[in-house]
C-alpha cells in the first residue's frame, strides 16, 4: 500500500510501499525479529526529505527480559550484554550483521536479542530461548532486508 502524507496547503507526497524484514539465525534456530519504529522512520524519512538517521548495525545486544518484542521498543527489556558486530555485509538492500561468541566468552541465558546502531538506536528485537556457556560457540546472524513493496496504490 502506498501512503500519502499531507504537507499542508493541499500538497501531498506519495511514498513508495516498503517491505522491511528482520530474520535472525542463532545456532540452528531461526527467529523473526520485530522491526522498530526507529528503523521504519529512518527508511520512510528518506522519501519524505527528513534528515537521515544512521541505521548501520554496530552492536548485537542480548538480555533476559521476557516482554514481547514490539515495533515501539527503543531498547531491550533487560539488556545484560552488548557485543560489537563481528562482520557486516550489504548486498542489494540486504544487510547481514554477524556476531561470533567464542568458547571463552561468558555464560549467558538469552531471552531477547536486539540489533543496535553505534548510537544505541534499536533497529529490531526478537524473543529467543538460548543458553550459552563457556564450553560452546554461538553464532548470531541477523539479516535486515529492505525491498520495494508489492502493494498497489
Amino acid at each position: 500500500m502506498r501512503a500519502t502524507d499531507s504537507l499542508g496547503c493541499g500538497e501531498g507526497i506519495t511514498t513508495p510501499n516498503i517491505d522491511v524484514l528482520a530474520v535472525g539465525r542463532i545456532g540452528d534456530e531461526d527467529y523473526n525479529g520485530v522491526i522498530t519504529d526507529t528503523a521504519m522512520n529512518a527508511v520512510t524519512g528518506l522519501f519524505m526529505g527528513l534528515p537521515p538517521i544512521d541505521c548501520k548495525p554496530a552492536y548485537i545486544a542480548v538480555g533476559d527480559g521476557t516482554a514481547a518484542a514490539t515495533a515501539t521498543d527503543t531498547a531491550l527489556a533487560h539488556e545484560t550484554a552488548r557485543f560489537a558486530v563481528t562482520q557486516l555485509t550489504q548486498t542489494n538492500g540486504i544487510t547481514t550483521a554477524l556476531l561470533n561468541l567464542p568458547i571463552t566468552s561468558q555464560d549467558l541465558e538469552i531471552k531477547e536479542v536486539g540489533v543496535l546502531t553505534k548510537d544505541g538506536a534499536l533497529l529490531c528485537r526478537a524473543n529467543v530461548e538460548i543458553v550459552k556457556n563457556q564450553n560452546n560457540v554461538i553464532n548470531m546472524m541477523w539479516v535486515l532486508s529492505i525491498e520495494r513493496g508489492t502493494g498497489n496504490a
